[in-house]
């Protein structure tokens, strides 16, 4: 019935999963790898093989720009400076909602020309034995999209008004820490602000960094490695879309300049 209403594998690997942890067959969940059933999922993926959401994406210049109007960073007010605090750091490092929100001052050190934040907790592209994820910015040449300026920035103007040592605290009071799903609400406000078509969502940031990182020449050893991924079938498959390719071809620039600079000017 799921697979004539057009149910994708993933929700049939998914129903399958759920009738396995209480439907029992001769007091045995063996029926579970049974060799036609076995055959029959098979079929389904290769009938309806996952296809990526969207065959391009959009240009990370066009929200740069937008987020260049809010300067200068002292003056602008809390919620343009927490929007573009949110929105550098996912461009900058091509991270998930997920390990956006976790980013915490205990867990954070900062000097002049760097800021880092690691993690105590497994993220969701974590993997046993492998070595834990970290995000970090370097100071930028261009002032307007310099991660760790704006970080500073942002940490120094809620410095006295916030209830949690977790970096992002809400808009408004009492200034809790906020949800992954606020992080996502924030990124997709940029995103309509900066008119970016409606149908790309927060995760699209993801997307659009990487993209944009591979389209200026940074070797993807080191996007893998920035966006946390282990291997690079994700990548290819559901992230890596159709840009504007660069003149410029430098595997050795860094992931945060291959996506904040325009290389094409």
């Amino acid at each position: 019935e799921l697979f004539h209403g057009g149910a994708s594998h993933s929700a049939l690997a998914s129903a399958k999963a759920a009738l396995a942890t209480f439907v029992k067959v001769d007091n045995s969940d063996e029926w579970k790898n049974d060799p036609v059933l076995n055959r029959f999922m098979r079929g389904c993926y290769k009938s309806r093989v996952p296809l990526p959401r969207h065959s391009g994406t959009w240009d990370v210049e066009v929200v740069l720009k937008f987020l260049d109007n809010f300067e200068p960073i002292e003056e602008v007010t809390f919620k343009e400076l927490t929007l573009k605090a949110v929105a550098l750091v996912a461009l900058a490092s091509g991270s998930r909602c997920q390990t956006i929100h976790l980013m915490d001052l205990d867990f954070m050190t900062m000097n002049d020309d760097s800021i880092q934040f690691w993690f105590d907790v497994p993220l969701k592209t974590s993997k046993p034995g492998h070595k834990s994820h970290t995000l970090e910015f370097q100071r930028f040449t261009t002032s307007t999209r310099c991660v760790l300026s704006t970080l500073r920035e942002y940490i120094r103007r809620t410095e006295s008004i916030r209830k949690s040592r977790k970096l992002w605290i809400k808009v408004v009071k009492p200034h809790n820490e906020v949800t992954k799903e606020t992080i996502g609400r924030w990124l997709k406000k940029v995103l309509v602000k900066a008119d970016i078509d409606k149908k790309f969502t927060a995760h699209s940031f993801r997307m659009a960094s990487t993209s944009k990182a591979a389209a200026n020449g940074l070797g993807l050893e080191s996007i893998l490695q920035t966006a946390n991924w282990s291997s690079a079938t994700n990548f290819h498959k559901f992230y890596l879309r159709e840009v504007k390719p660069s003149s410029t071809k430098d595997s050795k620039i860094d992931f945060a300049k291959a996506v904040l600079t325009n290389l094409k000017e």
